[in-house]
């Protein structure tokens, strides 16, 4: 499926992850590993402006960073994929998921 496909090619940047790569069933959940630093990043290919509202702010009050897959200023309502990270890992893997194919062209859903 569409969804498998993507999972592979997340995969493909397990070079950046230390401590392996997870999928989570929830992003606010992800993001409150990120504010403990439990991770130090993620990837939300599809989110919901009320699944992750709350969250976001705090993620850049601990020091993190959230943008859009391109870098740019994350719009709540835009349904395009989410990038959170702690901050010193964003552009490396800003720039790896641009590596394999992760961007918004490829993520649109109806």
């Amino acid at each position: 499926t569409r969804t498998l496909h993507i999972k592979d090619r997340l995969a493909r940047i397990s070079d950046l992850c230390t401590d392996g790569m997870r999928f989570f069933g929830s992003a606010v959940y992800a993001c409150a590993l990120l504010i403990e630093g439990k991770i130090d990043g993620f990837v939300h290919l599809n989110p919901h402006a009320q699944d992750i509202a709350a969250a976001l702010p705090l993620v850049e009050k601990s020091g993190g960073m959230v943008t859009d897959i391109d870098g740019n200023t994350y719009d709540l309502f835009s349904r395009q994929p989410l990038v959170a990270t702690n901050g010193k890992i964003h552009k490396a893997l800003l720039e790896k998921l641009l590596e394999i194919g992760i961007e918004n062209t490829i993520l649109k859903y109806s």
